[in-house]
């Protein structure tokens, strides 16, 4: 994706990182500051799922894996960014999830750890109120990505159910019956990192 960016004259930096190592989201952020002098804004969206597991099958690895990645990555990122933006502001927005405002059956680590994510954002949204940096999230409920995917195919070697079917479990609770497109969260996204957000 970095390749395609550069090829429509974008200026882009990559580089891999495990937002459960507080080194590496420091490093995202370093990277960014030396090869664009600045950072605006920021988008704390990596996030791991594994599928419908009943809280009596949940084990301490999944567990673990849903705190490391989808809580410590967004307080990481947090910390850098918001050090990063001090100076002269910037917008922070953190990707939770519908399951992390309510919740479902058999994805109870996942909704702590997007629970979590909303708390963090509410707590740092006032922590930094006066600085000029916001901190927002926003909740879409299942998207049309490869962690939804990823998450259907699980099911399906599990259960034998069709896709289609296990979609549509997914999706029963929105009230357009349907994946959302990605596109859509990235436009609240950029809208919520623009100026008309800034309050």
């Amino acid at each position: 994706q970095a390749d395609a960016l550069a090829g429509q004259g974008v200026k882009v930096a990559a580089l891999r990182c495990d937002v459960s190592r507080e080194a590496d989201c420091k490093a995202m952020v370093d990277t960014a500051l030396a090869q664009f002098g600045h950072l605006d804004m920021a988008v704390n969206n990596a996030g791991i799922a594994h599928g419908f597991i009943p809280f009596d099958q949940l084990t301490e690895e999944v567990l673990d894996q849903q705190v490391s990645v989808n809580v410590k990555g967004v307080m990481y990122g947090m910390k850098h960014q918001i050090a990063a933006m001090k100076e002269n502001g910037g917008s922070i927005v953190n990707v939770s999830s519908m399951a992390g405002l309510g919740g479902a059956p058999k994805i109870g680590a996942y909704s702590a750890a997007k629970h979590a994510v909303i708390g963090l954002t509410r707590a740092l949204a006032l922590e930094t109120a006066e600085t000029g940096v916001t901190v927002n999230a926003v909740c879409p409920g299942f998207a049309d990505t490869d962690l939804v995917r990823e998450s259907v195919a699980k099911i399906r070697e599990k259960t034998g159910r069709e896709e289609a079917d296990i979609i549509a479990d997914m999706v029963r609770d929105n009230p357009q019956k349907r994946l959302i497109d990605p596109d859509e969260v990235a436009d609240a996204v950029a809208w919520l990192a623009g100026d008309a957000a800034r309050s």
